[in-house]
């Protein structure tokens, strides 16, 4: 009886064993099978020319970006060389668009929301990300905080109503730097 019940749970744990192994050597492939069509993503990006129309450079590397992290993961030896070498060449390509102000700021903030995606560590990256916006706009209310409390040492001599304008062009600059950073963390 005992012998019986013994080869039972034993085929049952050969059964079990030999499925497990059959999966995880299917993902195995998957893996090994993305690790080759992200590094022919990223041959395809080397080799990219970018061309005069600013927008359509713009298109093309979002849409390297979109194909790269439409692929699944790759062998975890090798996920984050793939990674780096992506982002550093997706970088070197937006280091030569010619953008301004806020348009380059915009477009590289993006540029880099996509780049934190398609990291293997993208979920934490991407809080890390999120902490520090809301750190800098913490910080910015602090100083506006600071700004409005100096507001009420100013007399009414000549001198101060310069100050005071100073002191309130700050202020206004402040709010409008948090509503952009508000504006980041909305684009998550």
């Amino acid at each position: 009886m005992e012998q019986k019940l013994w080869k039972e749970f034993r085929a049952a744990c050969d059964v079990f064993f030999s499925k497990r192994q059959a999966f995880f050597d299917e993902k195995d492939k998957d893996s090994e099978n993305n690790l080759l069509l992200k590094n022919a993503i990223i041959e395809e990006l080397q080799k990219y020319t970018p061309g005069e129309d600013r927008s359509k450079v713009l298109a093309d590397l979002k849409s390297f970006s979109d194909q790269f992290n439409s692929i699944g993961h790759v062998p975890l030896k090798e996920k984050d060389r793939v990674y780096q070498a992506f982002k550093k060449t997706l970088d070197e390509h937006y280091s030569k668009i010619k953008l301004e102000g806020k348009e380059k700021e915009s477009i590289l903030f993006q540029a880099k929301i996509e780049t934190l995606k398609a990291s293997p560590d993208a979920n934490r990256l991407i809080d890390r990300e999120k902490f520090e916006i809301r750190k800098q706009i913490d910080k910015l209310k602090h100083e506006i905080l600071q700004y409005e409390n100096n507001l009420g040492f100013f007399g009414r001599s000549k001198g101060a109503e310069e100050m005071k304008k100073e002191v309130e062009r700050k202020i206004a600059i402040n709010q409008s730097k948090i509503e952009e950073f508000k504006n980041k963390l909305k684009a998550f």
